[in-house]
C-alpha cells in the first residue's frame, strides 16, 4: 500500500510510463497495468514546464 511523503528537491527526474498502452489511456478499477520506471538527469521530451 502506498503511503504519503513530503517531496524533497532533487537533481533529476523519475519517469513512470505504462507498458503496452498510451500514457493518457484511462485504467479501469481492478485492471492490471505494467509500468517502466527510470531515473534521468534531463526531462523526458514530453515534459511541460
Amino acid at each position: 500500500m502506498a503511503r504519503p511523503y513530503r517531496p524533497v528537491a532533487g537533481r533529476g527526474y523519475a519517469v513512470v510510463e505504462p507498458i503496452g498502452q498510451d500514457i493518457d489511456d484511462p485504467v479501469a478499477a481492478g485492471a492490471s497495468v505494467r509500468f517502466r520506471a527510470s531515473l534521468r538527469r534531463s526531462p523526458p521530451i514530453w515534459h511541460d514546464k
